[in-house]
């Protein structure tokens, strides 16, 4: 129990620690700019593709009132009513301020993706074919799961023989079907936005935490604004602006936090652990599996990679492979799996620094490597001393001094 405690703690750390370091505040407030912006867009995109499908057009209503329940909990009937507006003035457009409005409702998912590929630390970027296809299928595909779950929620709720338990259970419900749709959403979008394979497993712990955390928001910020009037007083009919304002930094901090969450556990090692993940060991431990693979003249993919350094996060072996193929010391073929981009004799530990990788591994990293390959960690152990004991020498020559 206290060692499962400990772990906890040190997870906890390392997400808000990661948290800082990506820049998480700025990106949330980026977010919300890129939202006031977005938004309408948005809507009215939605709306018009619901509008397609004469099918689920009756959902409309359901679904515009679902979107203004979650994104704009109790900021005021005067955002509400200005968005309603707003979406109304935008159906008679031309194609040109159409096709403006689908712009610019890409824009905030991406700069969500590019936040999500920020936090993951993915440097390989995606084809601007593949971003605008998984951008277009989640602006069509989104609105129309959301309005068919809604009209299934529907009509299980008329059932006779559930519309009586509905009725005793109507509080939990109210509370549970936000809470699903929301885990479902998050779980989702940290599958599918960053740029690397993330565990379904990862995505849906991440996801309930992200939900959860969303849902008490949103009752802490309805009860902040019922309990406290200083707004009203101050801002007077402009008081739900920075209501709103307030209401999307934090929601968007929220699905950082949980981003950050779902990377963390790809990731992190405990303090006893990371010997096992220190990057110039992996990238030694990879370069001489693949230039071993060459003399046998095979092919190594990444579940080969994964299986042969054992104990060592995905997410770790998988931002050391980048690096390695950033600097083009090896390559990802098309068939599937990697190899060395050159030929196997030319490669030395030095290249690894000319990679990028320039920590040195210390003394606990290479006895635990020691227990692993006992000729790699000799040799990474010599160049180790040998580079030390130059970069001892003094900065300036005795014969310059004075």
């Amino acid at each position: 129990m206290e060692e499962k405690l400990h772990w906890f703690k040190q997870f906890i750390f390392f997400v808000f620690e990661r948290f800082e370091k990506d820049r998480c505040r700025s990106v949330a407030a980026e977010l919300t700019v890129t939202s006031l912006l977005s938004l309408i867009p948005f809507l009215t995109v939605v709306l018009a593709l619901l509008s397609l499908f004469p099918q689920i057009q009756a959902m409309e209503a359901d679904v515009q009132q679902f979107i203004f329940q979650n994104l704009l909990p109790e900021s005021g009937d005067n955002v509400r009513n200005f968005i309603n507006k707003a979406v109304t003035n935008t159906q008679g457009l031309t194609t040109i301020g159409a096709v403006f409005l689908l712009v610019t409702s890409m824009m905030l998912m991406r700069t969500i993706d590019q936040s999500f590929n920020r936090i993951w630390q993915v440097r390989k970027k995606n084809s601007p074919v593949r971003v605008f296809l998984v951008y277009w299928a989640v602006l069509t595909m989104g609105p129309l799961l959301l309005a068919l779950s809604l009209g299934l929620s529907s009509y299980f709720a008329s059932l006779p023989l559930v519309s009586d338990v509905v009725k005793k259970q109507v509080g939990f419900l109210s509370f549970l079907v936000p809470l699903l749709m929301a885990f479902i959403a998050f779980t989702v979008m940290f599958l599918a936005v960053p740029n690397r394979p993330v565990k379904i497993r990862h995505a849906a712990i991440a996801g309930i935490i992200t939900a959860t955390a969303f849902e008490i928001l949103k009752w802490g910020f309805g009860l902040f604004v019922k309990q406290f009037s200083t707004y009203q007083l101050i801002y007077g009919a402009l008081a739900s602006v920075p209501l709103f304002l307030i209401w999307m930094q934090t929601s968007w901090m929220i699905l950082l936090i949980g981003a950050e969450i779902c990377h963390a556990l790809g990731v992190f090692q405990p303090e006893d652990r990371k010997e096992a993940s220190h990057h110039f060991i992996l990238a030694a431990r990879i370069l001489k599996l693949l230039v071993n693979a060459q003399a046998n003249r095979q092919v190594v993919t990444m579940k080969t990679i994964q299986n042969e350094i054992s104990h060592v996060q995905m997410d770790n072996l998988m931002d050391v492979v980048e690096k390695l193929e950033k600097a083009k010391l090896i390559m990802e073929l098309d068939a599937g799996g990697y190899s060395l981009a050159g030929d196997s004799q030319s490669y030395q530990l030095a290249e690894i620094f000319k990679a990028g990788i320039q920590e040195l591994p210390g003394e606990a990293a290479l006895e635990s490597l020691k227990k692993i390959d006992p000729e790699l960690s000799e040799r990474i152990a010599e160049g180790r001393e040998v580079l030390l004991k130059k970069l001892s020498d003094p900065l300036v020559a005795e014969s310059n001094q004075g």
